[in-house]
């Protein structure tokens, strides 16, 4: 899901630059730059995700000790208005990835891409409930 949600970014960035520019006051060309930033952090992720295993750590003989990874279950992230797009990628990507669910709180002056890309992981198939933003103050 986040492999298709980096393929929907990728069909959408301009859009999301126009947004993110607009909203944060900052010039196109940055705003492009952070959109492509976005697609590579949650194909990053996407790759990431089926790498994280747990381990079998040597210890003496008859007794077995393990690692294993689990989700915390729900994170919260709090996403400034300088660049809501590329902190909330790098911050919910790995989140996701690792099968937490998030609520992200983006900055009440600067919250349009985010919404913008929550719409965008409802369209590529994230579950109800994986993807909240809350706004306002």
């Amino acid at each position: 899901m986040l492999y298709r949600l980096s393929m929907l970014v990728a069909a959408h960035q301009e859009e999301l630059a126009q947004l993110e520019a607009r909203d944060t006051g900052k010039p196109l060309k940055q705003a492009r730059a952070d959109s492509a930033a976005l697609v590579r952090y949650f194909e990053f992720h996407a790759g990431a995700a089926d790498k994280l295993h747990g381990e079998t750590l040597p210890y003496q003989a008859g007794y077995t000790v393990m690692t294993i990874r689990e989700p915390h279950s729900v994170t919260g992230h709090i996403v400034p208005w300088n660049y809501p797009m590329q902190i909330f990628g790098r911050s919910v990507g790995a989140a996701l990835a690792v099968g937490n669910a998030c609520v992200v709180k983006p900055a009440e002056d600067a919250c349009l891409s985010v919404l913008r890309v929550a719409e965008l992981a409802a369209e590529a198939g994230l579950p109800a409930g994986a993807l909240n933003v809350v706004t306002g103050y």
